[in-house]
């Protein structure tokens, strides 16, 4: 995979979860909101080790 289009896969990931977040720590859902973030970080640290093509975290929902 190209590098920016890894970039951007990441960026896009990471924005998109880190938006789901916001919105649980604004209902007090704070176990999850941290699961949540360590799944990101998991899934876009796989995409950049496999350079996008596969992800080896749990899925997040």
């Amino acid at each position: 995979m190209e590098d920016l289009s890894l970039y951007k896969k990441m960026y896009l990931h990471l924005f998109n979860r880190v938006t789901d977040v916001i919105r649980l720590l604004e209902n007090s859902q704070l176990d999850e909101a941290a699961t949540l973030l360590k799944r990101a970080q998991c899934e876009c640290e796989d995409l950049y080790i496999e350079g996008g093509e596969k992800w080896e975290c749990e899925k997040s929902p």
